[in-house]
């Protein structure tokens, strides 16, 4: 393509080019993801010579952060750079102005999925560190359990269409069972509705766990392969066990056994990394959950956000800043401080298209 027609294009278009020339995903996800995810004012460019060289999205989420608590995060996605142009540290560069930006929103934490090992180092040097984890529960349907007698007999298990909009109670559903999780990443219903539109061009299914009629699970499967249903999320109400599900569908949906991704009781896996963004409003958000402790921070290099880099005080579930003489403060760096701000919530994500 000559310069005059490819500065002509829109720097949507442009991104798009890129993403194809970056990462090996279908023409139709691609054309979803443009459609349904992607906008302009979250899309954030490096360029050069007016092409766009470096790109990334700055999805925004929420995160439940301890009870009846959510705190505003970003997700990067998409994140390339013009194979022309790598190992000149644009992509580093791009993080750090996107960084600036999510900090004078008050946005808490950026996460990311890195596709690599060495990507996790990659972004480890942007101040990210491991921190979203989860569990596998992997069972044969030949397998019998007592739980397959009585009331899980009875259990339904419901295709729902994946290419009719999500109905508003399976919506709501979701969104109560993702929502009582301790620290979770959570979807909007507009956001599920590109969940599921992804899932059908997987050639995936979502189907719906009932019991004399009423809705008691969802539960989001890629296609099953030698025989192995994976479920990518399952959500369940209160006083269903996962095991005795997980056999009733797995037996219903005719395979041999099911792989399921749960959130973790303990780190097992790891998934997602995070980065503190506004240290401020991630430690009062901090202080609130821990109100009957108190802890003296001080936070150091920080090269991306040098204002973040100060003294604290968190007592009495308010924080504030400024040095004291008269206490011991203890020295974080940015990645040390994500994890102590995540220690014993176990964080976990799923269904983020990656």
């Amino acid at each position: 393509m000559n310069d005059r027609l490819y500065t002509a294009m829109s720097i949507k278009e442009q991104t798009r080019d890129l993403w194809k020339i970056c990462f090996d995903d279908s023409e139709a996800f691609v054309d979803m993801y443009f459609a349904c995810r992607y906008a302009d004012r979250i899309n954030k460019v490096l360029m050069e010579e007016e092409r766009v060289v470096s790109a990334c999205q700055l999805i925004p989420y929420t995160l439940s952060f301890g009870p009846n608590s959510k705190i505003p995060i970003a997700y990067v996605s998409g994140a390339c750079t013009h194979p022309a142009y790598r190992k000149q540290g644009r992509m580093r560069q791009l993080l750090a102005a996107a960084h600036q930006e999510l900090f004078d929103q008050s946005v808490c934490f950026s996460t990311l999925i890195p596709a690599s090992a060495s990507l996790r180092e990659y972004y480890g040097r942007s101040g990210y560190t491991s921190c979203f984890c989860y569990d596998i529960r992997q069972l044969a349907t030949t397998d019998r359990h007592a739980g397959q007698q009585g009331r899980m007999a009875a259990l339904e298990v419901h295709p729902l269409p994946l290419q009719d909009p999500l109905d508003v109670a399976a919506c709501a559903f979701f969104q109560e069972r993702m929502g009582s999780r301790l620290c979770c990443i959570q979807h909007t219903e507009a956001d599920l509705q590109v969940v599921r539109k992804d899932l059908a061009l997987e050639g995936g299914s979502l189907y719906e766990l009932a019991a004399d009629g009423i809705r008691v699970g969802l539960a989001f499967c890629r296609p099953a392969d030698t025989g192995v249903l994976h479920v990518d999320e399952l959500l369940l109400a209160d006083g269903w066990e996962v095991d005795e599900v997980l056999l009733r569908l797995g037996e219903l949906v005719g395979v041999s056994s099911v792989c399921c991704q749960l959130p973790p009781v303990k780190g097992m896996h790891e998934l997602g990394m995070a980065r503190v963004i506004c240290v401020e409003a991630a430690l009062r958000h901090f202080a609130r959950l821990h109100s009957s402790e108190s802890f003296f921070i001080q936070v150091v290099g920080d090269e991306d956000l040098p204002d973040n880099n100060d003294y604290y005080q968190l007592s009495g579930g308010g924080c504030r800043r400024g040095f004291r003489s008269s206490v011991v403060y203890t020295v974080f760096t940015i990645p040390r401080l994500t994890r102590f701000l995540f220690s014993g919530l176990h964080p976990y994500m799923s269904l983020m298209l990656n």
